[in-house]
């Protein structure tokens, strides 16, 4: 019994603690490419927390052309920088999603987290790169994310 009292109390303390981490992390980020600088690229890119590292990444219209595809990645990037600052995230790799050309992953680490330890298995050995150096050209200033 007092096993079972010992192993309640350590996941509701567990719990506690975790609910105000979690709290402060956007459950999304919603930006218009043009809210951003962008105004040549019409779409609209959306972060969706799947787990407290994981985010679902979805652009609202896909590339129009291949030599759209800079554009599109400098906006993920920026995007990924802004939810990675809010959030306390020094590292970032983007996973794409093999059956949507319009969709992926991004997967964030804290300082000293390691992917191994800290993601789910099927993105452990993924690429992970400083935000600050992938997102340099950013603007200072992004706009409020629509939540």
């Amino acid at each position: 019994m007092r096993t079972s009292y010992a192993a309640l109390l350590s996941a509701g303390l567990l719990l506690a603690w975790s609910g105000p981490n979690m709290a402060q992390e956007p459950a999304s980020l919603v930006l218009s490419a043009r809210d951003i600088g962008f105004p040549v690229i019409d779409t609209t890119i959306t972060f969706t927390r799947e787990a407290k590292h994981t985010y679902r990444v979805r652009f609202s219209n896909p590339p129009p052309a291949p030599e759209y595809a800079m554009l599109y990645t400098g906006l993920q990037f920026c995007a990924a920088r802004k939810l990675a600052t809010e959030s306390g995230f020094d590292r970032v790799a983007f996973v794409p999603e093999a059956d949507s050309p319009q969709s992926g992953f991004a997967v964030f680490l804290a300082p000293g987290e390691e992917a191994s330890k800290t993601l789910d298995q099927r993105f452990a050995n993924a690429s992970f790169g400083a935000v600050e150096l992938l997102a340099r050209n950013c603007p200072a200033q992004l706009p409020s994310a629509k939540q």
